[in-house]
């Protein structure tokens, strides 16, 4: 069902565009962050995950939240490859330990550490950033889940826009904001 939701929404954003995407994506973050009954938060692959109350905010809405994370991780062209392989091989075999041997065999990382990450544990990461006084240099304060890595744009005075990805780890990294700009997502 998480793959069924992720694929809706990547289509979409191929069809209408990546904004029409990223609200998806919001949506469901939205969704499974302030709307799991307090209390039912479940890892998506616990055995029991399906008799839990908050079963559809796991699967419907972390699930595909997930895997984005993981194509993002990974790059588009290397996601694609593996996805590919993964439904070539047919009903029966798939799961995510093939999703992750696919990944490494499209020439991605070892996806195994984030998969315990993500899939096997309750919660999101909680984030705090604060900039210091004139923007130059900013942190990120990380509670829960948190080895990942944030995809930032930049937007500098002159209206051109860079993307940075930062190292996200447990407790507080300093990151320094490039000469001009302003942190725009």
């Amino acid at each position: 069902e998480a793959f069924a939701e992720y694929s809706a929404w990547r289509a979409l954003g191929q069809a209408k565009g990546d904004a029409v995407r990223t609200a998806g994506m919001r949506m469901n973050a939205v969704w499974y962050m302030y709307a799991t009954p307090a209390g039912q938060d479940v890892a998506p692959l616990s055995a029991n995950v399906t008799q839990k109350p908050g079963f559809v905010f796991v699967t419907y809405h972390k699930g595909p939240l997930v895997l984005r994370t993981l194509e993002e991780r990974v790059g588009v062209e290397v996601f694609t490859a593996a996805l590919k392989a993964l439904v070539a091989r047919g009903p029966g075999g798939t799961g995510m330990a093939e999703l992750v041997a696919d990944v490494k065999a499209a020439g991605g990382p070892d996806l195994t550490a984030d998969v315990d990450q993500w899939l096997k544990h309750a919660g999101f990461p909680k984030l705090k950033v604060t900039a210091s006084e004139g923007g130059a240099h900013w942190s990120v304060a990380c509670e829960g889940l948190c080895s990942f890595t944030l995809p930032v744009r930049v937007r500098r005075a002159d209206g051109t826009t860079s993307e940075v990805k930062l190292p996200i780890a447990p407790g507080t990294t300093e990151h320094a904001l490039p000469a001009g700009g302003a942190v725009e997502t």
